[in-house]
């Protein structure tokens, strides 16, 4: 009895021009490998068949590249000239001109299974580098789980992707990739169920596993793919469009079973599994994925690490090997998020996400946003699998949607570009309309005027930033060994490790996409009203990356620890505090409460601080205002000059500096302070000062100064850290200025340390002493200081909280140049552990500048100078001195036996020139130099004195003496007496000795 014919659609393409997959030789024998596998515009024609003969006459005359199947049809009717087949794009924008033409979309809208018979397909794909079965095995396959097919008809062909040939040599470089069965169906509209259920009974038969893909997913694969049984999807049956040097042979469709039956009964064939097959069949498959988890989990973490390698390279390509695999380490929210996608948990690629549009051609996810018309129906790799089928561009990039459409594995795979959408009941954000490109400007404005109300990103010294948790510039933190004290390697320098903190990083164009992502969503507005969603495109991410500063809300800087503000300790996870300008990040602290100032002063002195050995009491105040300093440096003192340095120093080695400034730190922070090495050159100083104010760390640490070295005239920018209420500098690596308030404090540690200058009277010195005790034998309260400190933090920041709530802090008058430090932070310590000779080496400092800046043992060399002669008479020289040269003053030195005085007065090394000695006189222009033999005012012009000038004008100078001293006075010395005395004032071991420094 004759049945009624198979219905299908057959669609010729229309845009693309060629569709399918496309092959061309590469270097001989290499294939190379592309095609599109989306159709955005084709004329579909509905076909019949009548038995698999007719089928397969059919597929000889499809043409590669020009025509597809879909084993659907049409919902609408079909005519005879073809129906227009549109994406769902083009048929918004068909519909939206008012087009009059027939048009559907190829979705499951608008095609479904035939009424009657139709053709199911059997695509059986084995796994690469496995043997494919023949069309004989698979029949004998399907037999033993369904004994009426293995009666039924059924016609095959090799795959699409099989048997390419080169055409001068016929060599088949694919051999046999896969079979493609067909049968005809009884009822099309029961194919998916009783696929689905072949599939169960196959996996039942021991013909299931599960495969692992490129990216660590565990794939379930039956004999067949699952996903070509719904009645839009496409199958490229006319083969591969190959190159002029290529040919695909893949024979005739071979047909079994010739006197079977030539429909096949599913419903009756193949009903339901029972229940207790269906338990088992999800049972096999929870087995089979449990065997292969451990393998799909190294897969997936060799997938991130590449992943993430790459896109480091990418967004970091000056970086070297170790600074990249550093950051691989640190990038921990980026590798969760790269896990999640490996496992198909998520479909949402994150800008940074990287795109291979060939092997060897690779964009970002941001890259093809912020330019929509140069990826338009791009096609590219698979997004998370891009080596699949030997490198295949697999999926399509629709920019302007943010889509990629991906048909990988046998599935059609749907990728969002961007950052992940909330489900439309919770998602808050505002929407922003960019259709009207005079409206770029306001919606810039009104983009950062929301990222900044939601606090996502900030001005952070007049550069617009976002916050990110990363790896210090320089900063490294000392590594703690056993009972927590620092660990030192074998030649007792410190061990050290990288330390990671949240940072301000300025704003680029992927990072102005993502946070604008989170507070708004966009749209376009189409002539018909009609609103679609779209996604932020050019030239808004630079334009807010570049413009955007004065809506964000001011970050002066971050606090890890509390802060001190308004009579009280500033806490807060992640909270942004407007008063302070600050991002919090404490958690709540439980402070020991104490009854008075006086037991907080002892906690402090007799419990904390027990070991370290003060050399007075003022040093033992200076070493409390450490902690407090660190507490309002960022609040009370933001504003204001200093606070001053911090230099803890000591005759000798292993008093414990070092150990005193890490527990004075990490008291209010709670850890380990990173230290840096102080470099020589002041460019280097800068931009170490600026990265460490940019990472927000709370003291500058300075650790093991030279012993013996000078801090003050040369250092132009350790000087401007203390005395600049805002500090500038420019960013590392960026042509950005930072500018902004510093709220750091500096601790500097060393023995002997000289500070000279006006560092003088800007550093708090506290000085360590043993005092002849033998450091390897004393014994300590607390052997493991930094441990305990750590352990008893709650209390030691409860004794300062209390000091600072003393109502009885007597005012003092403000010495020095910070008025609000003194007030804010000495006052309080001084109340309770006065001190009276604290602030003296400030006045003496003060004092000396009044008399200007003086030489290292200028006295003994200006009272020389004071005798020089040119043109007197009799020996005798005039009280107020003569004009002379700085080689006059040379050759009456060394006519004297004087010139070692001059030697003693330079730089270690330096030659005694007439050049370096009129370098030392224009130094000390102005300076009053007094001693015992009276005192002289170095005095210098320029003028001409004739031939001893060369007749030009030129620097030339003169010793002034002002007064004597009672034992000088009425005397007019001789130029031998002079001599004598200026001999006697340098100590006897320096009589012709050098000195370092000046």
């Amino acid at each position: 009895m004759a049945h009624k014919p198979a219905r299908l659609t057959r669609i010729d393409t229309i845009a693309p021009n060629s569709i399918g997959k496309r092959v061309w030789l590469v270097d001989d024998r290499k294939l190379g490998k592309g095609g599109k596998l989306w159709l955005a515009k084709g004329t579909a024609f509905l076909e019949t068949v009548a038995s698999l003969s007719d089928f397969a006459e059919l597929l000889k005359e499809l043409e590669p590249g020009q025509s597809v199947l879909t084993y659907g049809i049409p919902k609408a009717s079909v005519p005879e000239a073809g129906l227009l087949v549109l994406s769902k794009g083009k048929l918004a924008s068909h519909k939206w001109r008012g087009d009059k033409t027939p048009a559907i979309a190829r979705s499951r809208e608008d095609f479904t299974c035939p009424d009657g018979p139709g053709i199911a397909l059997l695509d059986h794909d084995p796994d690469k580098g496995k043997q494919g079965k023949r069309p004989e095995d698979l029949v004998a396959i399907l037999a033993e789980v369904c004994p009426e097919l293995g009666r039924t008809q059924s016609l095959w062909l090799p795959s699409s992707s099989s048997h390419i040939h080169i055409t001068a040599t016929g060599e088949d470089l694919t051999g046999l990739r896969g079979l493609h069965g067909h049968i005809m169906f009884e009822e099309a509209s029961d194919t998916s169920r009783a696929m689905m259920v072949l599939h169960k009974r196959l996996w039942l038969a021991g013909y299931g596993e599960i495969r692992i893909s490129g990216s660590g997913q565990l794939l379930e694969r039956g004999l067949f793919d699952t996903a070509v049984w719904q009645p839009e999807r496409l199958d490229f049956a006319a083969g591969a469009k190959c190159s002029k040097d290529l040919e695909q042979k893949r024979g005739e469709p071979v047909l079994l079973n010739h006197d079977g039956a030539p429909l096949f009964d599913s419903r009756r064939a193949l009903p339901d599994l029972s229940e207790a097959d269906e338990a088992h069949y999800r049972q096999l498959v929870r087995e089979a994925k449990a065997a292969r988890e451990a393998e799909g989990q190294a897969v997936r973490g060799a997938w991130v690490d590449v992943r993430l390698e790459n896109e480091i390279r990418r967004a970091h390509p000056e970086l070297g090997e170790r600074r990249v695999q550093v950051k691989m380490r640190k990038a921990q929210k980026r590798r969760d998020e790269l896990i999640r996608v490996a496992k198909g948990e998520v479909k949402d690629l994150s800008p940074q996400h990287l795109i291979h549009l060939s092997e060897n051609e690779v964009v970002s996810v941001a890259e093809i946003l912020n330019d929509p018309q140069r990826y338009k129906q791009m096609p590219c790799c698979d997004p998370i699998e891009p080596d699949y089928r030997d490198w295949a561009r697999s999926a399509t990039i629709f920019a302007e949607g943010g889509i990629i459409y991906s048909h990988a594995h046998g599935a059609e795979t749907r990728y969002r570009l961007g950052p992940q959408e909330l489900p439309d009941a919770s998602d808050r954000r505002v929407t922003v309309d960019l259709t009207d490109p005079d409206m770029v400007l306001e919606n810039v404005q009104q983009l950062e005027r929301l990222v900044g109300e939601a606090h996502l990103a900030f001005a952070f010294g007049g550069i617009p930033s976002v916050l990110r948790r990363m790896q210090s510039a320089y900063a490294r933190v000392p590594v703690l060994g056993e009972g927590g004290l620092p660990m030192r390697d074998k030649g007792g320098v410190l061990v050290t490790a990288p330390t990671h903190l949240l940072q301000a990083e300025p704003l680029s164009a992927a990072g102005a996409h993502l946070v604008a992502a989170d507070v708004a969503r966009f749209v376009r507005t189409k002539r018909n009203n009609e609103v679609l969603s779209c996604h932020l495109c050019a030239p808004y991410p630079s334009l807010m990356a570049k413009g955007w500063g004065e809506r964000l809300p001011p970050l002066r800087g971050f606090a890890s620890y509390p802060v001190w503000h308004a009579g009280e300790l500033l806490v807060g996870d992640n909270t942004y505090h407007a008063d302070t300008c600050l991002m919090l990040q404490t958690a709540r602290l439980n402070l020991e409460n104490f009854d008075s100032v006086e037991d907080a002063l002892k906690f402090l002195r007799d419990a904390w601080l027990a070991d370290f050995p003060f050399a007075a009491q003022e040093d033992l105040s200076g070493a409390l205002m450490v902690p407090i300093s660190i507490l309002m440096a960022k609040t009370t003192l933001s504003n204001a000059m200093g606070p001053p340095l911090f230099l803890i120093t000591a005759p000798s080695a292993g008093t414990g500096k070092s150990l005193l400034a890490m527990g004075l730190i990490a008291a209010v922070t709670g850890e380990l302070p990173p230290s840096t090495h102080y470099p020589d050159k002041e460019e280097e100083r800068e931009k170490r000062i600026t990265a460490a104010i940019m990472e927000g760390h709370p003291a500058l640490f300075l650790d093991n100064l030279k012993s013996g070295s000078f801090l003050g005239r040369g250092d132009v920018a350790l000087t401007k850290l203390i005395t600049d209420v805002v500090w500038s500098g420019r960013v590392l690596g960026q042509s950005k200025m930072f500018k902004g308030p510093a709220g750091i404090v500096t601790v500097a540690t060393g023995n002997n340390v000289v500070v000279d200058g006006d560092m003088a009277r800007r550093t708090i010195n506290i000085r360590l002493d043993l005092q002849g005790e033998i450091a390897a034998r004393r014994e300590f309260k607390h052997p493991h200081f930094i441990r305990w400190t750590l352990d008893n933090r709650s209390r030691i920041l409860g004794a300062l909280v209390k000091i600072l709530q003393n109502p009885m802090v007597v005012p003092r008058g403000n010495i020095g140049g910070f008025p609000e430090w003194s007030a804010a932070v000495a006052q309080p310590i001084l109340s309770v552990l006065p001190a009276d000779g604290f602030f003296e080496p400030w006045l003496e400092a003060s004092e000396e500048d009044g008399k200007g800046v003086q030489l290292r043992e200028g006295y003994p060399l200006v009272q020389a100078l004071s005798s020089v002669r040119v043109g007197e008479q009799n020996g005798v020289f005039s009280i107020n001195g003569g004009w002379f040269t700085a080689a006059e003053a040379i050759d009456h030195l060394n006519d004297t036996s004087l010139a070692h005085l001059l030697v003693a007065a330079l730089r270690e090394n330096e030659v005694p020139t007439a050049k370096a000695l009129a370098f030392l006189l224009r130094r000390s222009a102005g300076v009053t130099y007094e001693g015992d033999l009276g005192s002289y005012r170095v005095e210098t012009v320029r003028q001409n004195l004739g031939a001893r000038t060369d007749r030009k004008i030129r620097p030339v100078f003169r010793i002034k003496r002002l007064g004597s001293s009672a034992g000088a006075v009425g005397k007019v010395l001789s130029l031998g007496d002079r001599v004598s005395q200026a001999n006697e004032l340098l100590p006897k071991n320096q009589t012709g000795s050098t000195n370092e420094g000046d």
